[in-house]
């Protein structure tokens, strides 16, 4: 992404007042954000209330910072980790995510993105998440049952990465050689490649992400966050 496409859609969505729902309709109407912020406070009343097109009219105060923060997110990833933003138009951006009332217009990716370029999003995919703290057997029964669903229906399994239940559940799409899908904070940030060992994606610790590449996964407190 050109910095001058970045700085767009950072401005966009940094405008006080102005949400998802109200960038989406935004972007519907004019295009790109380049081109939102070419436009006259006339057109842009047509589309949205007065007091957002003033605050569309005026650059964000935290926008310099947030634009400098962001390049140096996207550039200071480790070797073998990839980082991209993927806006609504993007071909990455997961097809179900479009499909829910209010699809965010920008997700942060980090992991081997050219394995979701070659494998694309799952086709099924299944949640598991349960207590930080279950019982042996509880673990035991999302590890069976993560795999299970795996190997039976070809699914992929998502979780919010915490300890316990949904650590277990990872480990038991691993054992089946399935993708696994890390989500936080509506971002989708876990990926993997149908019927492979790779994970692809784990949190931002030197540790953690060489276990992630190495395709293996283990539930500890430096892998999960």
């Amino acid at each position: 992404m050109e910095h001058a496409e970045l700085a767009a859609w950072l401005r966009l969505l940094l405008t006080d007042g102005v949400g998802s729902a109200t960038a989406r309709r935004l972007l519907a109407a004019f295009g790109l954000p380049q081109a939102v912020f070419l436009q006259p406070r006339e057109a842009l009343r047509q589309v949205v209330s007065s007091r957002q097109a003033d605050a569309l009219l005026r650059a964000p105060e935290s926008l310099s910072a947030q634009l400098e923060a962001t390049q140096r997110w996207l550039h200071g990833g480790q070797e073998g980790v990839q980082r991209r933003l993927l806006t609504l138009g993007d071909a990455l951006y997961p097809p179900s995510l479009l499909n829910i009332e209010d699809p965010p217009p920008l997700l942060y990716a980090e992991g081997r993105i050219d394995v979701l370029e070659n494998c694309g999003w799952p086709q099924r995919a299944i949640a598991i998440v349960g207590s930080r703290s279950p019982t042996p057997q509880g673990a035991l029964n999302a590890r069976r049952f993560a795999a299970d669903l795996v190997r039976a229906a070809g699914a992929s399994i998502i979780s919010g990465m915490a300890l316990g239940i949904d650590g277990a559940a990872h480990e038991g799409a691993l054992e089946s050689n399935r993708v696994i899908y890390r989500t936080r904070k509506k971002l989708a940030s876990f990926f993997g490649c149908p019927k492979s060992e790779q994970v692809v994606y784990t949190n931002n610790s030197t540790e953690a992400l060489n276990i992630a590449i190495s395709g293996t996964l283990h539930t500890g407190d430096h892998v999960i966050t």
